[in-house]
């Protein structure tokens, strides 16, 4: 089996400014949703995956995650250019977290990683998820997964493979 880590493509600057964020990242699913503000005059450098501050993907991507995970926790969020103009349908997830990391991933003293291995057992039957022990917002997708989503021509998102053990 082949998994990705779902990484933001580099953007010059923060495109995205969330309010109302919640404390910690995983309690999005006590949210009501989540208002946010464009920091750029073109809408249109938005993508379907938005990496800061958090994760936050289009209507179209959580579509591709809900055919392999359709019990994913989400929340719609609201985002308003400086025009005051609605952009409609993103929302922020909530893989379920599963304790998959193995001896052999390389942490630097961030929590950054160097080299990502996750345990085979844990995830087999996985497609979409993030792991226990990592930073929020590290999401792992599935071979099937990322296929799908380049398939639908959906940007803004790189895959860093994962090794598997």
């Amino acid at each position: 089996m082949k998994f990705y880590q779902i990484k933001g493509k580099m953007i010059r600057e923060q495109v995205v400014t969330l309010n109302s964020l919640p404390k910690d990242y995983r309690s999005i699913d006590r949210q009501q949703g989540i208002e946010g503000c464009l920091n750029t005059l073109f809408p249109e450098m938005l993508t379907d995956y938005v990496a800061d501050p958090y994760p936050i993907i289009s209507d179209e991507f959580l579509k591709v995650i809900q055919i392999y995970q359709p019990k994913l926790s989400h929340k719609f969020v609201t985002l308003k250019s400086r025009k005051n103009e609605e952009i409609p349908h993103y929302w922020a997830l909530q893989p379920k977290l599963i304790d998959c990391l193995h001896t052999e991933t390389k942490l630097n003293d961030k929590r950054g990683i160097e080299e990502l291995v996750l345990k085979i057992e844990p995830i087999r039957y996985h497609h979409f998820f993030a792991v226990r022990g990592l930073k929020e917002g590290q999401w792992i997708a599935s071979l099937e997964v990322m296929e799908s989503l380049l398939r639908r021509g959906l940007n803004g998102f790189t895959g860093k493979a994962v090794i598997v053990k």
